[in-house]
């Protein structure tokens, strides 16, 4: 499926995008942190990386810090106003989300050297790529979720309701 998919990619004329994303923290910290990104459609994932301090050689990417396997994407929205504010975005940024059944990543353009129509639309540039990619792969209809009733419990047996993913392409 991955050679066909990277075959299709190659087809379409899909092309690698690289560029400086802002990505907001999950975890303890929500700051607004710069990376540097590479959306790869062959391998179906987004990849970003720490920023290197300029050291002359025109290369500012650093060393790995994470991926976004699209293949689990489920949609990519850009930011209306209203999204804007509750995520906090940064005045002058343009923010879009990728949500997952686990986790909704928060990313957004927001280079100073562009002006506002410009930021706009290379965040348009980003969404409709990982769209085409998703539209590609049809991730929105790989993966399935959805909460189900399982009896639980060793010695006193109860229903608890809990959260499902399915991939109908490996059945788990």
């Amino acid at each position: 499926v991955v050679q066909m998919v990277t075959d299709e990619a190659t087809k379409k004329g899909m092309k690698e995008i690289k560029g400086s994303l802002f990505k907001k923290g999950a975890k303890l910290s929500k700051a607004w942190k710069e990376r540097m990104c590479h959306l790869d459609p062959a391998g179906q994932k987004l990849s970003y990386f720490t920023k290197k301090k300029a050291d002359g050689d025109g290369d500012e990417f650093g060393d790995l810090h994470g991926e976004i396997h699209l293949r689990a994407v489920m949609s990519v929205r850009a930011f209306t106003t209203e999204m804007a504010t509750e995520q906090k975005l940064p005045q002058g940024m343009f923010g879009f989300e990728l949500d997952e059944p686990d986790r909704t990543w928060y990313l957004a353009v927001g280079e100073a050297a562009l002006g506002d129509a410009e930021r706009e639309a290379k965040r348009d540039e980003w969404v409709t790529a990982l769209k085409a990619i998703m539209a590609l792969t049809g991730s929105e209809d790989l993966i399935k979720t959805g909460t189900v009733r399982k009896l639980e419990g060793k010695y006193r047996k109860t229903w608890a309701k809990r959260y499902m993913v399915i991939d109908p392409v490996t059945q788990t």
